[in-house]
């Protein structure tokens, strides 16, 4: 196998430990409601405020059974671009009630995103966002199941909470069935892959028997609805493909096998609730949207079943994609549960020609070259009002996808009878992110070269292939590769005499990987067999280079390398010696983070400069993970994380830097901080609050400021951090760049982040909280549109975490930064932009090398020392320019 692009780590060799791959690090967003309305059957015509007039509705929304309560939340905007929602949870402040029994009711809606609650009423939320109602016995309301995404149901000031228990005074919404978790996770993601970001669920009451208001009330700073995402940044979800069937497009997808059966269904295609030609009955409503992906017709225009009816072998494929095994499939089903599918049976004999009462109906993953179905997956039981989302996820992609493949999803049906039929709709790709592997099991160094060999007699001359299909590596058995046949290892392994060469003096060897770039979230995994020789001192051989010859304190292992410099950032070896069992030693985000810098190249360095007892070792099963370009400071190991202090204080009784302030430290003071973004640490005020009790964080103090390491940033970069406590704007760039930040806090200072250039010390932007809270963390994003023309393509940049306020809210706390450098410009072809006449001289506007010539097919040279504008004085002789890159 050549040098080849994977995504997984294996290791399965008798013996052997198989370690996977660290999950990168997810984040947790907790955005409010951007918006919100109050509708009522009651008083249909009514909007919001006619309802319920201010300051009333500024701190309620109602749970009664005659309102329905609209909440919108902007996913796009406020979560970081390429972002995966891993989970989701929304919870209200718990309702002001002292009634038993009271339930409040919440549904994710398909509906128009572009309500506007100052116009919103019942009519109007009737006719187009979903609300029903009835007359009988009461007026109630409810939301039209074919709207409905996602549904669940909270239990309000109930000594027994069903599900999750409450967190604090809040309530969490539980699924109700048939919705689940997952339905409500993949019907996000479709918003913010495929749609327009923007999210509406409904909230109403279910058991009040009275017209009393049952409010979901905001305490001093209490937020209102909110819902809590756990996301990953985009680390290892890749690219996202999603397949919804909405207007009448198939998207690509194609009927590969149809059925020409009288009185049976002819095809899988889309079925439309725009489109009635489908049959009499009523097809089910697709997960999202108008279209979804079932038999065709679904019922014959004279009434006849067609769907259940005999039928050849129908297939609708997808088009090709690559997926790598860290990647994800969903799709939802609707429909029979016809399990069954023989994959050994059918790869060899293919599918069957025809359907019958014992055939299957869902959805294989099948190999595009080879044609063969690697995976099978139906529902779980019969239902046809429910659609089940079914994720096939790196536990199960990465036994079956392979580097380089490209895949269809294919829909078969081929059973007939009772549930003899399905639907498939929102079928959702997430590509993954490639890794390196490096398993020299094609016994070749793939890529790797020899930069140290030696000639010393009766010992090794080299790091080189050890393959159990090549016995002249000597007479003695080296240990089995952790992937048969090869690994890397001492050449000879032992002479032919039986001498055993691989312990003997040599001089240092080094086999060297090829360049690879690695990003924070990464991650580097390696085995090594033989002997453990640790004692690598990185500062003297960054500074002398490595020893000439092996000894017995010499090293072996592998080491870190930055390939633009040589130098040596880290060295690894085994733990201990042993030649029976590989060990697996794999470098995370915590191992990497503050070692690497970004966008920089970087070589593994297997060294050998060690004789003597077990004076040898193996290489075996290299695997690379870039990670994504993404620089990320959770400040969860409790350190800054390469940020610097640039600005302390000596006030007495205030705060004396920003700092680490961790739910682990008591240390902080008395006082209880805020809880982190993500535990158990965020960056803030330190002290807190002092032990005496006494509020240092509001005190006055010196200017303090956080600063991270540098990084660039190209125009379509993208940052985004969160912050809670104070909103203090008022940073004047122009004043702060002129005359310095000021030296002391002040009542009307501020605190937020500011985005700075590191050559100049230039504050660029400043952003801080919309309002005042402690409650609940704000993320902020930077992105292009704020950039504008900021950016310089080269530059250096810094975020500098600033406070100089003093008094009421005078602190903020800082956490999940994170920066997405964006790609730099492509360089600029250089031209000729402008010629003119001036004062007798010609004078050339250009980007580029400005060369001369006398003559068009002459000998061109470069014009030295020349810059745009060029000015040359006219002769009589002729002279020609042109421009090269």
């Amino acid at each position: 196998m050549k040098q080849s692009k994977f995504w997984f780590l294996s290791a399965i060799a008798a013996g052997s430990l198989a370690i996977q791959p660290e999950v990168s690090a997810q984040l947790t967003i907790s955005p409010e409601a951007g918006k919100s309305a109050v509708v009522d059957v009651i008083c249909p015509d009514c909007v919001t405020a006619d309802l319920f007039p201010s300051p009333y509705v500024e701190q309620t929304l109602p749970g009664i059974r005659e309102a329905l309560s609209y909440i919108g939340f902007d996913l796009k905007a406020t979560l970081p671009q390429g972002s995966s929602i891993t989970s989701a949870v929304l919870d209200v402040f718990d309702l002001n009630t002292e009634v038993d029994d009271q339930f409040v009711n919440v549904v994710l809606v398909d509906v128009p995103s572009d309500w506007d609650p100052e116009t919103l009423d019942f009519n109007l939320a009737k006719s187009t966002y979903g609300a029903i109602s009835k007359d009988s016995p009461s007026a109630t309301v409810g939301v039209d199941p074919a709207k409905a995404l996602w549904q669940g149901r909270v239990a309000m000031n109930l000594e027994f909470q069903p599900g999750r228990a409450t967190v604090g005074s809040r309530a969490i919404f539980e699924s109700q069935a048939p919705s689940t978790d997952a339905e409500l996770v993949a019907a996000l993601n479709a918003a913010l892959a495929d749609g327009d970001g923007y999210v509406t669920f409904v909230l109403y009451g279910e058991t009040l028997d009275d017209n009393n208001m049952v409010g979901i009330e905001y305490g001093d700073g209490e937020p209102g609805p909110t819902l809590t995402l756990q996301i990953e940044s985009g680390a290892t979800s890749g690219e996202t493909v999603v397949f919804d069937f909405d207007g009448n497009d198939p998207a690509a997808w194609t009927s590969v096998q149809s059925s020409a059966k009288e009185n049976g269904p002819t095809d899988l295609g889309i079925i439309s609730t725009e489109d009635p030609t489908v049959g009499n009955s009523v097809p089910p409503t697709p997960l999202t949207g108008t279209g979804f992906i079932g038999p065709v017709p679904f019922e014959a225009e004279d009434g006849t079943n067609t769907r259940d009816n005999a039928h050849e072998t129908l297939v609708y494929r997808s088009p090709e994609f690559e997926i790598s095994p860290n990647g994800e499939i969903s799709f939802a089903l609707i429909g029979g549960a016809k399990p069954g599918f023989d994959l050994d049976a059918i790869n060899q004999d293919g599918l069957p020609t025809e359907s019958d009462g014992n055939g299957s109906i869902g959805v294989a993953l099948r190999n595009a070259t080879t044609g063969e179905y690697l995976t099978f997956n139906t529902r779980t039981e019969n239902g046809g009002q429910a659609w089940e989302t079914i994720i096939l996820d790196e536990e199960i992609l990465g036994n079956v996808i392979e580097v380089g493949e490209s895949y269809t999803l294919d829909f078969i049906d081929y059973h007939s009878g009772g549930w003899g039929w399905a639907g498939l709709d929102n079928v959702i790709i997430k590509q993954g992110t490639p890794i390196t592997k490096y398993d020299f099991d094609d016994e070749t160094l793939q890529g790797w070269t020899v930069v140290a060999g030696s000639s010393v007699e009766n010992g090794p001359t080299q790091l080189g292939v050890i393959s159990e299909n090549h016995p002249t590596v000597g007479n003695s058995v080296p240990p089995a590769p952790l992937n048969a046949p090869a690994f890397i290892g001492p050449v000879p392994f032992e002479a032919e005499d039986g001498t055993n060469t691989r312990d003997n003096a040599h001089s240092t060897l080094v086999v060297r990987s090829p360049e690879f770039k690695i990003y924070q979230d990464g991650l580097i995994s390696f085995a090594l067999i033989g002997g453990s020789k640790p004692g690598f001192n990185i500062d003297e051989i960054n500074a002398n280079g490595l020893p000439e010859s092996s000894d017995g304190n010499g090293s072996i292992g592998v080491a870190l390398r930055k390939a633009s410099t040589g130098e040596y950032l880290n060295f690894y070896t085994r733990a201990e010696n042993g030649g029976q069992a590989w060990e697996t030693i794999i470098l995370g985000e915590n191992e990497l983070r503050g070692m690497i810098e970004f966008d920089e190249s970087y070589t593994l360095d297997f060294i050998d400069y060690h004789s003597g007892g077990w004076g040898w070792a193996g290489l075996d099963d290299v695997t690379i993970q870039e990670g994504t370009p993404v620089i990320r400071y959770d400040f969860d190991d409790e350190t800054l994380q390469g940020w610097t202090v640039v600005g302390d204080s000596s006030v007495e009784n205030g705060p004396t830097r920003l700092g680490v302030i961790s739910e682990n430290d008591p240390n902080v003071g008395n006082s209880v901080p805020p809880t982190p973004l993500n535990s158990p640490a965020f960056i803030g005020p330190v002290p807190f609050e002092a032990e005496n009790g006494s509020n240092t964080r509001d005190g006055s103090h010196s200017t303090l400021v956080l600063r991270s390491p540098e990084f660039p940033l190209h125009a379509d970069g993208e940052i985004s951090f969160a912050l809670i406590g104070g909103a203090k704007p008022g940073f004047d760039i122009e004043a702060v760049n002129t005359n310095g930040l000021p030296t002391d806090s002040a009542g009307d200072g501020s605190i937020g982040v500011a985005l700075r250039k590191a050559s100049t010390g230039e504050y660029l932007t400043f952003n801080t909280r919309s309002e005042n809270g402690g409650q609940a963390w704000e993320t902020i994003i930077l992105n292009g549109d704020d950039f504008g023309d900021m950016i310089e393509e080269g530059e250096h940049y810094t975020l500098d975490f600033i406070d100089y306020h003093s008094g009421g809210w005078g602190w903020a706390g800082m956490d999940d930064v994170i920066i997405r450098p964006g790609t730099p410009a492509p360089a600029q072809a250089g031209s000729i932009t402008g010629v003119s006449i001036q004062d007798g001289s010609i004078v050339i506007e250009y980007s580029g090398q400005l060369e001369a010539s006398q003559s068009v097919t002459g000998e061109w040279t470069p014009v030295n020392g020349a810059t745009s504008p060029y000015s040359e004085a006219i002769t009589e002789d002729s002279k020609y320019f042109r421009i090269v890159e």
